[in-house]
């Protein structure tokens, strides 16, 4: 008993803060896309999202989709908002579905866009 709470106080420090990191990182992205930085935003966002943050993955195919900081590349839009999806991301999936409803730089797909599948 005696060596489980320290062990324990050392898991919840090391691991325990890991959403209050991201978020602010998030955050941080966020002010940086509000003064226009996209391309601090994106480098901020882009680990974020490939640690499966929903969230930053969608912001990052609006920045393709709106060709902010990147080129604008509906495909990528689209890979970004799909990993969203997956997450659970509700708006990550209405902006797949518009991505295949309007067939813009991806096949349209109405199954997809209707079923998810």
């Amino acid at each position: 008993m005696n060596k489980i709470i320290p062990t324990l106080i050392i898991f919840v420090s090391l691991f325990g803060n890991t959403g209050v990191s991201e978020s602010a990182d998030l955050q941080e992205g966020a002010a940086a896309y509000s003064n226009r930085d996209f391309a601090t935003a994106l480098r901020i966002w882009k680990p974020l999202a490939e640690q499966g943050n929903a969230d930053a993955a969608n912001r990052i195919g609006q920045l393709y989709r709106n060709g902010q900081g990147v080129p604008e590349d509906r495909k990528s839009a689209a890979k970004w908002y799909s990993l969203a999806a997956e997450e659970g991301h509700a708006l990550g999936a209405l902006n797949l579905a518009y991505e295949y409803f309007g067939g813009r730089g991806i096949k349209k797909t109405w199954s997809l866009v209707m079923f998810g599948h």
